[in-house]
């Protein structure tokens, strides 16, 4: 059965499986679109999936302490997967400061404070009518990627808050 604009599959855990029982092929399982649902196994590890939303670009924040650092990451025009981290092995992903709306920022910080996080990676898109839509929240995601192709140097920004708190609690 085809779906509308195909539904999107990530597993929970990076793993190996045998997604065509007609071909004698593993490979790596990552974050996939797919358009006809009658493919799936009836048997899969556990995976997240959901609607796919059309999207403009993909909007990867790192959280600490109350500060965001938002980055846009504009994928080629040609890139047709769903999972950027593809492009940024060929290196042709371009990146972008922005600074998120300040009513996404309250809600952000509500959940953050909600779930007691003083730092995470959140991942979100944009979609085509410039609305934002969260996706996930990682208390211990990546920012390195973001932080070298920025410069924004958050590993840095990171050590500082570490030491500003030591200090503060001598």
């Amino acid at each position: 059965m085809s779906v509308k604009n195909g539904v999107i599959v990530k597993p929970i855990v990076n793993i190996y499986h045998q997604i065509f029982k007609d071909i004698d092929l593993l490979f790596a399982m990552k974050t996939r679109l797919i358009d006809d649902i009658d493919i799936i196994p009836k048997n899969f590890l556990p995976s997240l999936v959901q609607e796919r939303i059309i999207k403009k670009h993909e909007v990867r924040v790192f959280f600490l302490l109350n500060s965001f650092y938002a980055v846009k990451i504009i994928e080629p025009r040609d890139f047709t997967d769903v999972d950027h981290r593809l492009a940024m092995a060929q290196r042709s992903l371009r990146y972008e400061i922005i600074n998120l709306p300040e009513k996404l920022k309250e809600k952000l910080r509500k959940l953050m404070k909600y779930y007691e996080f003083n730092c995470a990676s959140i991942d979100m898109i944009v979609n085509k009518k410039n609305e934002y839509i969260f996706l996930e929240i990682n208390p211990v995601g990546q920012f390195l990627y973001h932080s070298y192709y920025t410069n924004t140097h958050i590993e840095l920004k990171i050590a500082e808050t570490i030491k500003k708190l030591y200090e503060e609690n001598e």
